[in-house]
């Protein structure tokens, strides 16, 4: 019994750790930068800045302290206690309108209704809500993606994570998507310059068109899937169609995956 007793006497003096408040730094810029954050399974929220100053907030974390720290005239980095990545926890962070992230983390998610610039989010199972954004490269194992008004090309590789995807790029619209089994679904135009492909092993694409604008070549691949058209193509032999003039390009492969095409 003394010893039982001995044994919670020394557990209830042993020292606590526990998550204080949050920690802020802020640093002042030029304009629009590029932001690198490298966590192991923080979530991390990403906001437009009133003006040209970058704020970065760490909450319910384990860093006892945040810096920021410039890497190049246009390029800035943080720091926790010390180390360039934060454990976990939840990270706000703003920057001046037109700026670009690159986020690297294990399993924190991200997201990100600003600043409108450039996104690159590497993660093995974090889901990611972007947009509206320029370019959008997109890493992820099983994370759910979904990228709103993208004014530029996206590139998503998942393998289970199912993607929504919306484009304000015009008829030059660009996306390569490839996945294992995760779903597409896509919306906007495809006209001149435009390239939208997509390889799914089972993941069904469906591709929302505007049909004023949109004029393109289609070309479908699939051992078992099957195509729903609701736009009228004209058959050009095996898998293939065209809309339009055929301007634009839209190449689909999948093993078992389905397409279909409808009107916006």
């Amino acid at each position: 019994m003394n010893a039982v007793l001995t044994a919670l006497l020394a557990l209830l003096q042993a020292p606590v750790t526990v998550a204080s408040g949050s920690k802020t730094a802020t640093a002042q810029v030029k304009g629009p930068i590029c932001f690198c954050l490298d966590t192991m399974s923080a979530d991390v929220e990403i906001v437009t800045a009133s003006g040209n100053s970058v704020t970065i907030t760490v909450s319910d974390g384990d860093a006892q302290s945040v810096a920021l720290m410039a890497r190049a005239a246009d390029r800035m980095e943080a720091e926790f206690d010390g180390h360039g990545k934060l454990k976990s926890g939840h990270v706000k962070i703003e920057l001046p309108k037109g700026s670009s992230v690159d986020i690297k983390t294990l399993s924190g998610g991200l997201i990100a209704h600003g600043p409108g610039g450039n996104v690159r989010f590497r993660s093995m199972s974090g889901d990611a809500e972007i947009g509206p954004a320029a370019n959008v490269d997109i890493n992820t194992v099983s994370g759910e993606v979904r990228v709103r008004d993208a004014a530029g090309a996206v590139r998503l590789h998942t393998v289970s994570g199912d993607a929504n995807v919306t484009s304000t790029a015009g008829p030059g619209a660009m996306l390569e998507y490839e996945s294992t089994s995760g779903d597409l679904q896509w919306s906007g135009a495809c006209g001149p310059k435009c390239r939208i492909t997509s390889a799914t092993v089972s993941g069904d694409v469906a591709l929302i068109l505007d049909p004023r604008v949109s004029s393109f070549d289609l070309r479908f691949q699939s051992h078992s899937g099957d195509m729903s058209d609701s736009l009228g193509l004209s058959r050009q032999g095996d898998g293939g169609g065209r809309y339009g003039k055929g301007e634009g390009v839209i190449e689909v492969r999948s093993f078992s995956g389905d397409l279909s095409l409808k009107k916006k």
